[in-house]
């Protein structure tokens, strides 16, 4: 048969033996593919198990294997004298197992909110100058209790070039130390006469975060506040934004008004109470740990890994897997 008698035929040409054309296979692409796929599965996996692990607690120790009736009975005499040892030594208080950031607001060159004599404009407070004094006095209570704290300021420094710069230095110094709370110690001002210690929160409402503000607000009034301003949302005349330190750190933290600098009333409680309001405020603490399940009533650690708020989870991975190493 002609190969014009075939193509009458079938409708296409013969194909002969040897004609087909092979088609070229990019190995090189297909191995970068499957290399690309593998990373992608395994950044998956990963994140799914940071995101486990931040919530996961220790699982309960077991208890000691004792001796049995067979044993000698020497051993048997003092099995139970040796469990009573080991129960005491597990129950015996060795400092509370979590760490907190105490945060003294501004600093340096940042002053923060002032007081000036109406009459001869003369510069009498300041609250960079307040908000150390009341940091320090936390710290010393908290490591008297036997609380890990880390501090991001502990003397009249600034931390940054600039306020933005500043803030963040804070912000990472919290994050990069895995801190389980964060507290930041401020004063208030306004030109008319007001009075009143507040908390702030992050807009969106957490749950931890509004136990650790109300925890400090709630010691603070038995300690004598002239008012209790409550817990505010967001940030002041808006609650759509946030206070940088509430928005950056990844931890429960709270923004703490300790008063109105421009507040007679206030500036007197402050100095008069400043011992108690550390109390106050270590003691708040130590509970928000305790009540969150960080540790348990011995102060021993349960949480696996650092505290992380809930709705700031995002935050923290974006944190902790995109920040240089």
């Amino acid at each position: 048969m002609t190969d014009q008698e075939f193509e009458r035929l079938y409708g296409r040409p013969p194909r002969r033996p040897g004609t087909r054309k092979k088609r070229k296979v990019y190995w090189g692409r297909l191995i970068l593919a499957l290399i690309v796929l593998v990373l992608i599965i395994c950044g998956v996996v990963q994140l799914i198990k940071s995101i486990v692990n931040h919530f996961k607690k220790d699982e309960d120790t077991l208890p000691a294997v004792t001796q049995s009736k067979s044993d000698t009975s020497g051993a048997e005499d003092n099995s139970g004298a040796e469990d009573t040892a080991s129960s005491e030594d597990e129950n015996k208080f060795t400092g509370w197992q979590f760490k907190v950031c105490i945060d003294p607001g501004h600093g340096g060159e940042d002053d923060g909110a002032c007081l000036f004599d109406q009459a001869s404009n003369e510069l009498l407070r300041k609250e960079k100058d307040d908000t150390l004094r009341i940091g320090l006095a936390v710290r010393d209570y908290l490591k008297e209790q036997g609380v890990q704290v880390v501090m991001t300021r502990e003397t009249d420094i600034m931390l940054g070039s600039d306020v933005n710069s500043d803030l963040a230095k804070r912000c990472s110094i919290c994050n990069d130390n895995k801190c389980d709370l964060f507290v930041s110690l401020h004063r208030d001002s306004v030109s008319s006469d007001v009075s009143g210690f507040e908390s702030w929160v992050h807009s969106s409402k957490p749950e931890m975060d509004t136990a650790l503000a109300t925890n400090i607000m709630t010691n603070l009034q038995k300690a004598g506040i002239s008012e209790n301003r409550n817990i505010g949302y967001g940030y002041t005349n808006d609650i759509n934004q946030n206070y940088y330190v509430n928005a950056d750190t990844v931890c429960p933290s709270t923004l703490v008004e300790m008063g109105f600098i421009t507040s007679s009333i206030d500036n007197d409680l402050f100095d008069k109470n400043l011992q108690a309001y550390a109390k106050a405020i270590g003691d708040a603490i130590i509970k928000t740990a305790s009540d969150l399940q960080v540790v348990d009533s011995n102060g021993k650690r349960i949480l696996n890994e650092q505290l992380i708020s809930r709705t700031k989870l995002y935050k923290a991975l974006e944190y902790y897997y995109t920040k240089p190493q």
